[in-house]
C-alpha cells in the first residue's frame, strides 16, 4: 500500500502541502490562478506515481512527499521556461528585412553584445569588462608579493591544485584569499 493511501492524516497534510505549493507559484514564472488546480492535479498524479519508492529506511513520509513535491514543481518551471513553447511563434530569419520603410535586415539592427549577454556567452557589456580589467590590475598591483603570486596562482587554479602544485597547505591559501579578497573589497572590488 502507497504512503499517501496508508494514512488519513499524512492525505491531509499532503494535500495542504500541494495546495500552498501551488498557490506560491501563481504570479511567477507566468503561472496565473487558473493554473492552480492543473498544478495541484499534476503534483496529486506525479506523488500517486512516485508512492512506490518510499524507502521507510531512508527517512520519514513526510520527508518523502515534499522531497517529491519540490522535484515536481522544479520540473514544472524548467519545462514553463524552457525555450520555444508556443506553436503560433513565428521563425523569423535574420536575413528578413525589418521593415517595409527601410532596408535594413533583422541582423544588422540586433546588437551582438545585448545578443550575447542574454544568450550567457558574455556577462557584462564589453566597456565594462575592459573597466573591471583594469580595476583588478590595479587592485593585485596593490598587493604584497607574496599575495600578489597567491592571487596568479588562484586565478589558474584551484585551491586544492595549487596547494598540490606548491606544497602550500590549502588552509593556508584560503587565508591568503580571504586576505585577498578583503584588499580587493578595499579597492572598491566587492561586488564584481
Amino acid at each position: 500500500m502507497g504512503v499517501v493511501q496508508q494514512d488519513g492524516q499524512l492525505n491531509q497534510w499532503a494535500a495542504s502541502l500541494i495546495k500552498k505549493k501551488a498557490r506560491s507559484l501563481v504570479g511567477k514564472n507566468g503561472f496565473t490562478d487558473s493554473d492552480q488546480e492543473d498544478i495541484q492535479q499534476e503534483l496529486w498524479l506525479h506523488l500517486l506515481r512516485r508512492q512506490n519508492r518510499y524507502d521507510p529506511g531512508r527517512g520519514k513520509e513526510i520527508t518523502f512527499i515534499a522531497w517529491v513535491i519540490d522535484n515536481r514543481i522544479r520540473t514544472i518551471i524548467e519545462h514553463r521556461k524552457a525555450g520555444k513553447r508556443s506553436c503560433d511563434a513565428a521563425v523569423q530569419s535574420l536575413d528578413d528585412q525589418v521593415g517595409p520603410q527601410t532596408d535594413m535586415e533583422r541582423h544588422e539592427v540586433i546588437d551582438r553584445e545585448t545578443y550575447l549577454q542574454a544568450t550567457g556567452q558574455i556577462s557584462r557589456p564589453q566597456a565594462e569588462l575592459q573597466d573591471l580589467k583594469l580595476d583588478v590590475a590595479s587592485a593585485i598591483s596593490f598587493l604584497p608579493p607574496g599575495l600578489r603570486t597567491t592571487c596568479f596562482l588562484l586565478m589558474r587554479y584551484t585551491i586544492t591544485e595549487a596547494s598540490r602544485r606548491t606544497g602550500i597547505p590549502r588552509t593556508t591559501l584560503n587565508d591568503r584569499r580571504c586576505q585577498i579578497r578583503r584588499i580587493f573589497e578595499e579597492r572598491g572590488l566587492g561586488k564584481i
